[in-house]
């Protein structure tokens, strides 16, 4: 058995085989550094809308403290996910996922209202949905 790992590599070629490894076998090493980079990209997106969120807060606190809590919720749901059972787990990651529709919703608020340029929001959403359909895939597992 290879360290990291919670069984051996086996033939490929086995129908009880996904990749090298047995159905159920989980390379700890590697789930442990994907979780990390997903926490890590959830940790990027709120420091590239935090500039944002100090520019709405100079015209509405409430709309500014609405997108403060949903960018943290993704990230505090997503580190939960990882640490969850497989039923509470998914909970979870559609709990972070419905956050960052949250913080969509907040961003294009705050376009309608005049308090950010819709270049400045473009300029967010990108990393945004490239951390959803993240989310989207581990909730989906």
């Amino acid at each position: 058995m290879r360290e990291g790992t919670s069984c051996g590599a086996v033939d490929p070629a086995a129908s009880n085989t996904i990749g090298r490894f047995e159905a159920g076998c989980v390379d700890a090493d590697a789930l442990a550094r994907a979780n990390a980079s997903v926490l890590d990209q959830a940790v990027h997106v709120i420091g590239r809308v935090r500039p944002l969120v100090e520019t709405v807060t100079r015209r509405d606190r409430d709309l500014a403290s609405q997108l403060r809590r949903a960018l943290s919720h993704v990230a505090l749901n997503v580190a939960e996910g990882f640490g969850a059972g497989a039923g509470n787990a998914r909970v979870r990651f559609e709990s972070a996922r419905s956050a960052l529709y949250e913080a969509e919703a907040v961003l294009r608020v705050a376009t309608a209202w005049g308090y950010l340029s819709a270049k400045e929001a473009h300029s967010v959403l990108e990393p945004m949905h490239a951390l959803g359909e993240r989310v989207f895939g581990l909730a989906r597992r």
